[in-house]
């Protein structure tokens, strides 16, 4: 199986303080997720953004819409675990939860695209609390402005969507 992988240098790491500010959030909020996509569709997802500025491991994440079924796809941070991916449902430190989280929670089979690997993959949140600190921990490790939005997140208690390669049943 294909495992994600990623390098971050130390300026990449000083870089992460940027979006991980309020006002590097609300910027990079507004036009990532209409850039990005192009960006990474153009260099056959080897460039984002966010993996060049601050060295994330970015994947492109192409679910199901859970009420439209229209196929939704989104670049996301995949923090590796593995075999599996883990997608911290963040927006950014919003009071809200990210549309895809809501997809994968109604149709969780979709489709990750990382370093040249397409795959199937199952999604399932992550509630024992074991397992969530221990993905949270590697996720902070990943991005530092993951703490930070869980700061800011009114309350909301982020979700994590672990990604599992989707085996076909016979």
């Amino acid at each position: 199986m294909t495992e994600l992988t990623y390098r971050q240098y130390r300026w990449q790491r000083v870089m992460q303080h940027i979006p991980a500010s309020l006002i590097g959030a609300m910027v990079f909020s507004k036009f990532l997720h209409y850039v990005d996509p192009k960006l990474m569709r153009i260099s056959k997802d080897r460039l984002s953004i966010p993996s060049l500025l601050t060295g994330l491991p970015v994947v492109i994440l192409t679910s199901t819409g859970a009420k439209s079924g229209q196929v939704r796809t989104k670049p996301v941070v995949g923090v590796p675990d593995g075999d599996n991916v883990a997608l911290v449902a963040s927006n950014w430190g919003q009071s809200r939860n990210p549309a895809w989280y809501y997809n994968l929670q109604a149709n969780p089979v979709a489709e990750l695209e990382f370093g040249g690997h397409t795959g199937t993959y199952t999604a399932r949140e992550v509630t024992a609390p074991d397992e969530y600190q221990r993905l949270w921990q590697k996720a902070t490790e990943v991005y530092i402005g993951f703490d930070k939005y869980q700061q800011r997140a009114d309350n909301r208690k982020i979700p994590i969507m672990l990604m599992v390669p989707h085996v076909e049943k016979p």
